[in-house]
């Protein structure tokens, strides 16, 4: 199957599996078998990696051991002790 939307980029299109996923997450092998059924049956590993990197340095996921989930929206209470820490 071909990317839903015109120009969907790697990072867009795992992000969306892993908000499909729900709060258990997913490992990055399991994310990489998702989106290359879904959106890119030829993406390699190594294509992967780096929008993850992304999407957790923009803290859109997270890595929890092996496990990448999307990240939990703080609430402004924990916005404001993070920046006093």
């Amino acid at each position: 199957m071909l990317p839903e939307e015109p120009g969907l980029t790697v990072g867009e299109a795992a992000l969306l599996i892993l908000r499909e996923a729900g709060p258990e997450g997913m490992t990055s092998g399991d994310i990489l078998s998702a989106v290359r059924v879904k959106y890119f049956p030829d993406l390699a590993r190594t294509s992967l990696s780096p929008p993850l990197s992304r999407l957790k340095a923009r803290g859109q996921v997270e890595l929890e051991g092996d496990r990448w989930k999307v990240a939990q929206e703080k609430r402004p209470s924990e916005l404001m002790l993070d920046d006093l820490l």
